[in-house]
């Protein structure tokens, strides 16, 4: 019989009780010191991105296609690089604001490390916040609008489905129309 991790449901509770809202975020971007933080902010809450992969982050990796933004999100854990695509808006019109330099420069060249990132988003949050937090808000968002475990595990770049489980919480009405179906 399989073991599963005890603390499983508890993991799927916290990241279902506790999402940030986009409100939020406009209310933590005043508090970045330059636009580098603010594009920062931004890729951390639409992407869901690591903050290593954030890092990583060149200006050839982010383009402009019709009314979205394509961010192509590079990655040293598991090498699975994919590819997001962000709406085009007030806010995230920014991101683009800053393309116009050499495609191999770095997007953000002030930030060139994950603490940087940490120390950012602790000082924009007032410490409520860490980076990863933005990871797992972006997956439990997705999870909760419905989208399946697969799309999920892309968006997250995992290797398997195994970490993209504890976003997946069914509830109440759901277990009940799935035992109507079973009939």
């Amino acid at each position: 019989m399989p073991r599963y991790k005890k603390d499983w449901w508890e993991k799927a509770k916290q990241f279902q009780e506790k999402l940030i809202s986009l409100e939020e975020i406009k209310q933590m971007l005043p508090k970045c010191r330059d636009w580098q933080e603010r594009v920062c902010l931004l890729l951390l809450y639409y992407t869901g991105a690591r903050p290593s992969e954030i890092v990583l982050l060149r200006v050839e990796n982010v383009r402009k296609f019709r009314n979205r933004i394509i961010v192509q999100i590079p990655t040293k854990k598991g090498g699975i690089s994919r590819t997001i695509f962000l709406p085009l808006n007030e806010l995230t019109k920014e991101i683009i604001d800053h393309l116009n330099r050499n495609p191999e420069e770095p997007l953000m060249p002030r930030i060139k490390h994950p603490w940087n990132i940490r120390d950012m988003v602790y000082r924009a949050s007032e410490n409520k916040y860490t980076a990863y937090f933005f990871r797992h808000n972006r997956i439990s968002k997705l999870a909760n609008k419905g989208y399946d475990i697969y799309t999920l595990k892309h968006f997250k770049g995992a290797k398997t489905i195994t970490s993209v489980e504890p976003y997946i919480v069914l509830a109440g009405q759901d277990l009940r129309k799935l035992a109507k179906d079973l009939d």
